[in-house]
């Protein structure tokens, strides 16, 4: 999943967009204290009712969820790099959505 892009459930019931994607990752190349994490925010909607999402790949008690779904961060590429400037549009995110 990409930022600003809306993406569709496969019975095109849902929808989720992401709106924002933070990345505090530490870069390839650098020692640090803490792994860091990617973040989420953006809107899920079913049957039209919309409901703002807050994911965490690491520090899930901040977690925002639509009731009746769990969402899980698997993965975020590119991997900052130590000395370059990441930007936001440039990651694609895999999410791991399941029915509660």
């Amino acid at each position: 999943m990409r930022i600003n892009q809306l993406y569709y459930s496969s019975d095109g019931q849902y929808t989720l967009q992401i709106n924002e994607i933070g990345d505090s990752r530490c870069p390839e190349g650098a020692m640090c204290f803490w792994q860091g994490e990617i973040t989420l925010k953006g809107e899920w909607t079913d049957n039209k009712n919309k409901t703002p999402i807050e994911l965490h790949s690491v520090v899930s008690s901040l977690q925002k969820e639509p009731d009746g779904f769990t969402f899980q961060i698997i993965d975020a590429k590119p991997s900052p790099k130590l000395g370059t400037e990441s930007k936001p549009e440039n990651l694609a995110v895999t999410l791991l959505i399941n029915r509660k």
